[in-house]
């Protein structure tokens, strides 16, 4: 079995192929960031502050809403490409880096993945790069406590994790795994031991809880943060972001553009309201995201390289652009990125004040 991840017989099973052919091979593509920084204008707006690599795209749950990777994408790239990567965003900006999937935890080479993204902008200075960790929890505080130590030794560290309901049988409906029949779905509970193992072994690191709102819990979001608490979780020490189902990008959008699913904007609207007037006090920070936000916040780096923007279409609805591809045109995807139209993102900041900005905080 490729040493390069991590899945159990049951998932290797479920999906119906054998060990040996279900596992992609791991590409190591070196990046010459020095070449590419020679093409690059430092004052155009390239670098996001906020940059998704999708480590993988296989995940043990399917859930209808997720817009990350096809799960059978192969190819993914190593440890050391990834670095490169990083490495030259950091160099234009990039403030913190969300290292997702699929489920990141499924690597073997994950510590290194994560171990590899510089803590801070130059050697010379102090301005620090975030690392998130965005997880169902699978295996992390069994086979992967290495990087849960890696994170809470890093000045700026999260942790996100699902849930998606106040009981099991909700979570489960909106996370199922691939295997129904024989897997004992415990994602709630795993979400649930990462936030008590962060909170007493891990304090550096921020936990979030990320919540998807549609129809189906919509009248049941207020319930999370008793049970929550009932278990023994100190919610002033989290952060609780809610997310308005998106059913305008992703690969799953046949599965989620039903009633089932779908929660409208008006609704979103008044299920934010509630949830702030009644729990801002109770944790860190309450974040409801409208599915429009979406349109102003992410850029991805696809397992393969491909790096995708969304941006708003001319309606002001997310549509999801693909740049290029990082790694086997660097050059000419730096190049589009220059000229890239990425109003009104969010995301984006102008190049030439970020990196003022970050001068300062080395001076």
């Amino acid at each position: 079995m490729d040493t390069f991840y991590d899945l159990g017989m049951s998932v290797v099973r479920a999906e119906g192929i054998g060990a040996e052919r279900s596992l992609p091979g791991i590409r190591t593509v070196r990046l010459d960031i020095a070449e590419i920084l020679a093409h690059t204008d430092p004052f155009a707006p390239v670098a996001p502050r906020i940059f998704d690599i999708e480590a993988i795209g296989f995940c043990p749950y399917r859930c209808g809403f997720c817009y990350g990777p096809e799960h059978a994408i192969k190819g993914e790239l190593n440890a050391e490409s990834l670095a490169d990567i990083s490495v030259l965003f950091t160099s234009l900006g990039t403030e913190r880096f969300v290292v997702t999937g699929g489920e990141p935890l499924l690597r073997r080479d994950i510590g290194t993945i994560i171990d590899n993204i510089p803590q801070a902008h130059s050697d010379s200075c102090e301005a620090p790069v975030g690392v998130t960790l965005s997880t169902t929890g699978y295996g992390l505080l069994t086979k992967h406590t290495g990087v849960l130590e890696s994170l809470n030794k890093r000045r700026v560290s999260e942790v996100g994790l699902p849930v998606h309901g106040h009981n099991s049988e909700l979570h489960n409906m909106m996370m199922p795994t691939i295997n129904t029949a024989n897997d004992n779905n415990q994602s709630l509970f795993q979400s649930i031991e990462v936030l008590l193992a962060n909170q007493m072994q891990y304090p550096n690191i921020l936990s979030k809880l990320r919540t998807v709102a549609t129809s189906l819990n919509q009248n049941h979001l207020h319930l999370i943060p008793d049970m929550l608490a009932r278990h023994g979780v100190d919610l002033a020490r989290i952060a609780w972001k809610v997310y308005q189902v998106n059913d305008f990008i992703g690969p799953r959008l046949d599965a989620i553009t039903t009633d089932h699913w779908q929660l409208g904007n008006r609704r979103f609207a008044l299920v934010a309201d509630y949830l702030h007037r009644h729990f801002d006090s109770w944790f860190q920070s309450v974040d409801c995201q409208p599915a429009t936000d979406s349109a102003e916040r992410y850029m991805f780096l696809s397992p393969r390289g491909v790096l995708r923007v969304i941006k708003a279409d001319n309606y002001g609805n997310p549509e999801e652009v693909e740049v290029g591809n990082l790694v086997t045109d660097p050059l000419q995807t730096m190049e589009k990125l220059t000229h890239f139209d990425y109003l009104p993102m969010r995301n984006i900041a102008d190049s030439a004040l970020r990196q003022l900005l970050v001068y300062e905080q080395c001076r």
